[in-house]
C-alpha cells in the first residue's frame, strides 16, 4: 500500500496510491505474487514499482490481509489472499513498466477506502496510520517488526469484532 504524507508532521493527512486493474479498470492496490528470493515486503515494493511507478521504504510487517476474487483470462476465477505492506513513497517515477496498462491516482484515506471493492481492504485503508508503522520502517530490526506484528494482530482482531 503506497502512501505519503502531505507534510512532515506526525499527524499530517495521508494519501494512498491506487492503480486500475488491467482487466476491469477498478481501483486496486498494486499487488502480485511473491518474487522468488525476495521477502514478502520486498516483493510488495517491487510490485509497487512495476504497477504504480513508485519507490519507497516498505514495512516488513503486514498491516492486514484481505481476500478477493481474481478473474483469469479464460473466464474462470479463484479466491486469492493478499497481505498488505505499507510503503512510504519517496520517489514517483515518470516512466515505469506498466504505465501504458494502468492509471495511477493518489487518494485520501477515506476516498481510497471508498474506491476499492473489498470490505476488508476498505477497513485496512480507513484505519491506517503511518505513525503505527514508522518505527518498524525506520528501525528495521527484528524486535521492532515483532512488536509491530503483535500490535497489528491485536488491531485486526478488534477490527474483526467491529464488523459484526
Amino acid at each position: 500500500m503506497p502512501y505519503r504524507a502531505t507534510s512532515d508532521a506526525l499527524d499530517a493527512p495521508l494519501s494512498v496510491l491506487l492503480v486500475t486493474s488491467m482487466e476491469t479498470k477498478r481501483w486496486v492496490l498494486p499487488k502480485g505474487n511473491l518474487v522468488k528470493g525476495l521477502s514478502a515486503h520486498a516483493s510488495a515494493a517491487q510490485e509497487a514499482e512495476e504497477e504504480a511507478g513508485v519507490l519507497g521504504a516498505a514495512c516488513s510487517a503486514s498491516i492486514g490481509s484481505y481476500r478477493y476474487r481474481k478473474r483469469r483470462d479464460n473466464g474462470a476465477s479463484r479466491m486469492v489472499d493478499v497481505d498488505v505492506f505499507p510503503i512510504a513513497v519517496t520517489d514517483e517515477l515518470d516512466e515505469w513498466k506498466e504505465q501504458d496498462r494502468r492509471e495511477r491516482r493518489w487518494f485520501s484515506l477515506a476516498d481510497a477506502a471508498n474506491a476499492v471493492d473489498e470490505p476488508e481492504l476498505k477497513g485496512i485503508i480507513r484505519n491506517f496510520r503511518a505513525s503505527d508503522v514508522a518505527p518498524a520502517i525506520a528501525a528495521g530490526s527484528p524486535a521492532s517488526v515483532r512488536e509491530a506484528r503483535r500490535g497489528f494482530r491485536m488491531f485486526s482482531w478488534f477490527q474483526a469484532l467491529l464488523r459484526r
